[in-house]
């Protein structure tokens, strides 16, 4: 115990000393780390509170549905958090320098099981703590709740559910680990993501939203009540059915109905952290073994690039920009944590695709029309807000210490910076132009609405892609390996921050400078068209604001790659 204590002890005294350095330039990157993370709670507050009063107090669909449809958010998120937790463990317990130094020295494996655990849980749920923290802040000051629910629900509900799910993704991965040894990697991960998918589509396919809805707003006004009788049986067991069942009865006053869910939750949680330790005694420290002689083994054995992409076929482009672009796809391809990772995404893309694609837009009320799009909207920019900060923001620290090499080589630094974003650029608006598409399908006929979409994922990936590499840039840590862990670094959490900032801001000038109640209308429901100049002049707006802070991310970035790392 005395020497778990002390290595924790030596890293919370290093994560304080970054935090608070006392050189000029640390003390001004955490007072404006500061300063964007507390304007993100408080913008997080005011969008959580205005969704809630809007669903409860104006669209009246009562407790019960609320607490339903945030169950059913909270179902996705819990699998989001679980399948990144798992890609983000295996770098942490698999291929960090840390543990090799510590399985050096005499620690035992367990306790170099549990000070990894602790560091990868503590490293990726600080952002999530703080989104949490705000949405609830913002959902209970819209039922006027004590300061004791927020401790209560923190400590009892939020905190057990996140270390839930990082749990059970270490206990899978544990197993999958054991199971690579016999069985093909590609098969084991097929079958994972085989199972994610099936999850969720049995789990909407059982609760049926849609049905659901019509069933209880049968007994309207009395929405409020509990309905139990609706819930199919299978979903009384799942952890987010805890946590919005135990809102619903905080929020109603009826705190004794709400401590038994409480109560489960937390010795579920308890529960899942003692298999957990005892799966890691029984397989950790052979699995790494293994994971070691299966990466010995690949690198004997690793066969020459396919012929379609290799270094000795001629191209169109110049010896320089031939090279540099063969490197970048090598440089994401050779590491599976990436397109492990890339595969996650696509999942949660399809899922949400899947969700929107039911929702018609084509309906008579305009203000329902509107609050769709605007949500339709704002998530397709949150995930290529996602997609840019875990693919993009990395880019410059993958380079790693051999990066010397391309900086002594007679290549200039605009170059090396500019054929990393185009390549970048053009995957994420691929994907931001195909969400848009999907997910606003059935207003496919409204040629205006289309372009008014695909203009705004333009100007968004454009600034969202400068923003994540010019401070991935800044932030660059050349002695990290994982991209998954750059991703998950303070300087990651601030970018990703002022992502979603950025996206706030195109969506409000969006929606200021646009009628959206009067154009849905006007072009959904009497199919007229809508004059062109506040089209013309919302998008170019936008489109400048992208490109300023494009030009000024990149300046920065560029700027900081001049200094010696």
């Amino acid at each position: 115990m005395k020497q778990l204590l002390t290595v924790l002890g030596y890293k919370l005294w290093a994560a304080m000393k970054g935090v608070f350095g006392f050189r000029r330039s640390e003390v001004t990157r955490e007072v404006a780390s500061f300063l964007v993370l507390a304007g993100f709670s408080v913008a997080i507050f005011f969008f959580a509170r205005f969704i809630t009063s809007y669903l409860i107090n104006e669209a009246h669909i009562g407790l019960f549905l609320f607490h339903r449809f945030l169950s059913m958010v909270l179902f996705v998120f819990f699998l989001a958090v679980n399948l990144g937790n798992m890609i983000v463990a295996y770098s942490t317990l698999y291929k960090s320098d840390e543990v090799d130094f510590l399985l050096s020295q005499p620690i035992s494996f367990e306790k170099v099981f549990i000070i990894k655990f602790l560091d990868n849980f503590f490293r990726s749920s600080t952002t999530l703590f703080l989104v949490g923290t705000s949405v609830l802040a913002g959902y209970g000051s819209v039922f006027g709740m004590h300061w004791t629910f927020y401790l209560f629900v923190m400590a009892g509900l939020v905190i057990p559910f996140m270390l839930l799910a990082a749990t059970l993704a270490v206990i899978i991965l544990l197993v999958l680990m054991k199971l690579a040894i016999t069985v093909n990697v590609r098969r084991l991960i097929a079958g994972l993501l085989l199972g994610y998918f099936a999850s969720v589509y049995l789990y909407f396919r059982v609760t049926n939203p849609e049905q659901l809805t019509e069933e209880v707003m049968k007994f309207y006004p009395n929405v409020n009540e509990y309905f139990s009788q609706f819930d199919p049986k299978l979903i009384t067991y799942l952890p987010n059915h805890w946590l919005a069942d135990s809102l619903y009865f905080l929020v109603r006053g009826d705190f004794s109905a709400a401590v038994p869910y409480v109560e489960v939750m937390v010795l579920t949680t308890i529960a899942s952290v003692i298999v957990c330790l005892l799966v890691a005694i029984r397989l950790y420290y052979f699995t790494w073994l293994a994971s070691r002689e299966l990466r010995i083994q690949k690198a004997s054995n690793k066969s020459q690039p396919a012929p379609r992409f290799d270094f000795q076929r001629s191209s169109s482009f110049r010896p320089q920009t031939e090279v540099l672009l063969k490197k970048e796809f090598w440089q994401f391809f050779r590491e599976p944590s990436q397109w492990l990772h890339l595969l996650v995404m696509f999942f949660l893309i399809v899922v949400f695709v899947g969700s929107v694609a039911t929702i018609h837009l084509k309906t008579t009320n305009p203000l329902h029309q509107s609050v769709s799009y605007l949500v339709t909207m704002s998530f397709n920019g949150f995930l290529i807000a996602s997609i840019a900060l875990r693919f993009v923001f990395p880019a410059m620290s993958l380079e790693g210490q051999s990066f010397w090499s391309i900086r002594s080589a007679p290549i200039r630094l605009r170059k090396i910076y500019t054929l990393k974003f185009f390549p970048l650029f053009a995957c994420v608006l691929l994907v931001a132009e195909l969400l848009s598409f999907f997910s606003n399908y059935s207003l496919h006929e409204q040629t205006q609405l289309f372009l008014v979409t695909a203009g705004g994922s333009l100007s968004l990936s454009i600034g969202l892609v400068a923003l994540n590499l010019g401070a991935g840039s800044y932030f660059a840590n050349y002695r990290e390996k994982s991209a998954i862990r750059v991703a998950s670094s303070h300087g990651a959490s601030v970018t990703f921050l002022l992502s979603l900032g950025f996206l706030t801001f195109l969506l409000l000038v969006l929606f200021l400078l646009l009628p959206f109640r009067h154009l849905l209308s006007q072009t959904v429901i009497l199919g007229r068209v809508y004059s062109e100049i506040p089209l013309s002049l919302a998008l170019s707006i936008m489109f400048g604001i992208s490109i300023l802070i494009a030009g000024i991310a990149s300046y920065l970035g560029l700027r900081s790659l001049e200094r010696d790392f």
